[in-house]
């Protein structure tokens, strides 16, 4: 009986180990990942892009938020890896899920001068940045932390 006992937590010891052990590909796919995510997050923030400068157009100044911008509320622009897209006083603020760069984000800032948007600046918080250059490269990137509430 003790010899059981013995095996059992030899065998369960084992397993235990077994599903902890550090990938080697764990890097690779992470990085590989993380530019899928980018590109996600830009594509589904383009179309918003080009509403926003439309709004600036026509009213002068920068929508409040997604109703003023007449687009869906931010859970509703989502995919497989970005949680939400919000916008706020003309800011584009994407959200990733949490299990992706632990649910943090990043926003696109219009820059305006005389009621004409000249550029986006990127505020990349914790993300990479050569991640940007690859799939943005317009994008000026701003390399500072970004707050989501």
């Amino acid at each position: 009986m003790k010899n059981r006992a013995i095996l059992l937590t030899t065998v369960l010891l084992v397993l235990y180990a077994g599903f902890n052990l550090p990938s080697c590909d764990s890097d690779v796919a992470q990085i590989e990942l993380r530019d899928t995510h980018i590109t996600e997050a830009i594509s589904l923030a383009a179309p918003l892009q080009v509403k926003i400068e439309a709004y600036l157009s026509a009213n002068g100044s920068l929508p409040l938020n997604n109703k003023k911008l007449g687009v869906p509320l931010p859970g509703y622009i989502s995919g497989q890896a970005v949680r939400s897209v919000r916008i706020q006083r003309g800011y584009i603020k994407i959200k990733f899920k949490p299990e992706i760069n632990n649910g943090t984000g990043f926003e696109l800032q219009p820059v305006i001068k005389k009621n004409t948007l000249l550029e986006w600046r990127c505020q990349i918080g914790n993300i990479n940045p050569s991640y940007f250059t690859a799939i943005e490269p317009s994008c000026l990137i701003i390399e500072k932390k970004a707050s989501f509430t």
